[in-house]
């Protein structure tokens, strides 16, 4: 093992040259919420904006402090069996069951607190900057037509072509 500067935080951890630094959150972060760092990372891709972590879960039972997500959090279950989530976001509780590619997003900034019961399971957790969401909304606002009403009143055009009294019924 050897000694790295992780960079934006300037706090300095053990890694192995192969484990790439994690730039969205630091390290101790990490572990003080899920308790392991990632299994593969994309930091040292260099892809602008986003950053793909997995993560591997070696409990049947987590749950985390309360935290935040500084990016906007997209979270892709690979489970085996089905497990129940719990999420306590910004003081409201929900409830899920959790199956295999599952997506949950968390929201940037909101205080959160999960709870996980299920078998040992792997998390993809992709962190999306705010830049990007932008861009990716332009783009979709350009050539994604506005949904419009083809028909003002489509349940009269249902009873028009499907009568439901004599001599038709």
């Amino acid at each position: 093992m050897k000694k790295r500067d992780d960079g934006d935080s300037g706090a300095k951890s053990l890694l192995n040259e192969d484990r790439p630094i994690v730039r969205v959150m630091p390290e101790h972060e990490i572990l003080r919420i899920a308790s392991t760092l990632p299994i593969r990372s994309s930091g040292r891709l260099n892809w602008p904006g986003v950053e793909v972590h997995r993560y591997r879960t070696q409990q049947r039972q987590h749950q985390s402090p309360e935290h935040s997500f500084p990016r906007l959090t997209v979270f892709i279950s690979h489970l085996t069996k089905p497990a129940k989530g719990e999420v306590l976001i910004a003081g409201k509780r929900i409830t899920a069951r959790l199956e295999n590619g599952r997506v949950a997003i968390a929201p940037p900034g909101l205080p959160i607190i999960s709870r996980y019961e299920g078998a040992p399971c792997e998390t993809t957790v992709i962190f999306i900057d705010p830049l990007i969401v932008a861009e990716v909304t332009a783009v979709l606002a350009k050539w994604i037509p506005v949904p419009r009403v083809l028909h003002p009143y489509p349940m009269q055009r249902f009873d028009a072509s499907h009568p439901r009294r004599e001599p038709y019924a």
